[in-house]
């Protein structure tokens, strides 16, 4: 028998709070495992240009703690118009690796909203100034949500910006996280980049853009970016002087991050010559932030490790609440 868990069955196990703390157990197992002990391939993807987008398949395995999955994603941005479906979609299948059984069919259109949010606030936890006072998010979407609610978990600040092209979804997204936010915190709608970075110390990008917006003249000294948008060749969201200028970068993958069209280009143009990995972060292999002046980058391009590691989560709490549903396939 294999476990079904539904959107809302995840709806009532995930927060948060455990994301961001799933994401920091994964990582640190990562950086302390060998090749044989985690295996996370880049992303495998397939372009799919009847609808303007594509679909991926993320397989991994941490071989210590016995977790094995694969993630089949599609993002397709022209859903919501034509067919009033969400742009994401997809299943991750959980499998023992003892003896390739199919242990869980996971919604996994949460588990990645979650995940790269978790990621991006965990990776800050890690890389931040201390007691930051503005955040900065790029991509009025669900995902840029999904990181401001990731966000508030760990930090206190006093002011976040939005901004995206689409003045509507800014207003959306505006209204919606007063909602969420019990505590008073100025959130106010930036007429562009350089007002919404201004001053900023933490700034989160998750966008589709085909062309840099982020300049190094539009940041403070001190600010820590999460660039998490740019994941596929055609996508850029730091222009190449950010990197140029950062004193620290470090990447989940080297291999998954040559298919990010932003940081290939900061390589082969030779704006910076060292980045490091979150995971040996993580395992505590390198150093992060040296002073308050230092300007850090994480450039995400969201691992295979990470849904194997919160999907198994998930999995574990639903078999012990009884949620979700067994079917024999």
């Amino acid at each position: 028998m294999s476990l079904i868990i539904r959107k809302e069955d995840i709806e009532k196990i995930i927060s948060f709070e455990l994301a961001v703390e799933v994401m920091e157990q994964a990582f640190k197992e990562m950086g302390e495992s060998n090749k044989e002990e985690c295996i996370s391939p880049p992303r495998f993807a397939i372009p799919l240009t009847s609808g303007g987008g594509g679909i991926g398949f993320m397989p991994a395995y941490l071989k210590k703690s016995k977790k094995l999955g694969i993630k089949i994603i599609s993002h397709i941005p022209n859903n919501p118009k034509r067919y009033k479906l969400p742009i994401i979609q997809g299943v991750f299948l959980l499998i023992n690796p003892d003896n390739g059984k199919i242990l869980s069919i996971i919604n996994a259109g949460i588990i990645t909203s979650y995940r790269t949010a978790a990621a991006a606030a965990a990776v800050s936890k890690k890389l931040a100034i201390s007691n930051p006072k503005k955040l900065a998010i790029f991509g009025a979407g669900t995902q840029g949500m999904s990181v401001l609610m990731a966000m508030k978990e760990i930090f206190n600040f006093k002011e976040i910006s939005i901004f995206d092209i689409i003045d509507e979804k800014v207003e959306r997204f505006i209204s919606k996280a007063k909602e969420e936010i019990s505590v008073k915190i100025k959130i106010t709608k930036s007429k562009d980049p350089a007002q919404a970075a201004e001053n900023s110390d933490i700034i989160t990008t998750v966008t589709p853009s085909k062309i840099p917006f982020l300049e190094a003249g539009m940041l403070k000294k001190g600010v820590h970016i999460n660039a998490m948008g740019s994941e596929m060749p055609h996508k850029h969201e730091l222009a190449p002087s950010v990197y140029k200028v950062a004193s620290k970068v470090f990447i989940d993958s080297y291999q998954q991050s040559l298919q990010s069209g932003e940081f290939k280009e900061a390589i082969d143009k030779k704006v910076f010559k060292e980045w490091n990995t979150v995971s040996d972060l993580f395992a505590g292999r390198v150093a992060g932030r040296q002073n308050r002046e230092d300007i850090t980058i994480f450039k995400s391009t969201g691992l295979g490790v990470q849904d194997v590691a919160l999907g198994y989560k998930i999995y574990q709490i639903a078999k012990k609440k009884g949620w979700g549903e067994e079917v024999e396939i």
